[in-house]
């Protein structure tokens, strides 16, 4: 029952007893508990949906922190850099010679990699250290084994 026939019931109320109008009203209390009911049903869902997105959301961030803590080549441009590899295995500048000439290109400094600074740089070793690899393998000599060229 909408509130114009309830409004109707009021003010054609001919027999004058309020009967009617009470068993009216006790319809519309009625259909306002169901609505409440299906309200506060619908407020409980609600949360656990948020729930749920909350979770998803903390999962993809964690995932995007994961995926997104490589810093992409510093030697390639992004047209060179389409496979998105880091610079440590950058193949089209393979060796610590043809980098060190990029880096001079790039006007980066040759310690830290990062855009050229006035202070002495207290970074040791970079991509560009030939022993960066560690040191070469120390021991007897007949243990190493030598390739003639």
């Amino acid at each position: 029952m909408s509130f114009d026939n309830l409004d109707f019931a009021i003010d054609n109320e001919v027999s004058g007893s309020f009967t009617t109008v009470i068993d009216l009203l006790g319809k519309v209390d009625d259909k306002i508990e169901k609505l409440a009911a299906e309200v506060s049903q619908q407020g409980l869902s609600m949360a656990s949906v948020s729930q749920k997105l909350f979770v998803i959301e903390a999962s993809c961030a964690s995932l995007m922190k994961r995926t997104g803590s490589r810093q992409p080549c510093l030697f390639c441009s992004k047209e060179q850099n389409k496979d998105g590899h880091i610079s440590g295995r950058c193949h089209q500048y393979p060796d610590v010679i043809i980098r060190a000439l990029r880096v001079a290109e790039l006007s980066l400094c040759r310690q830290s990699l990062k855009d050229r600074h006035e202070h002495a740089c207290a970074v040791r070793c970079v991509l560009l250290c030939p022993n960066r690899n560690g040191p070469a393998p120390r021991g007897p000599p007949a243990l190493i084994k030598r390739r003639k060229f």
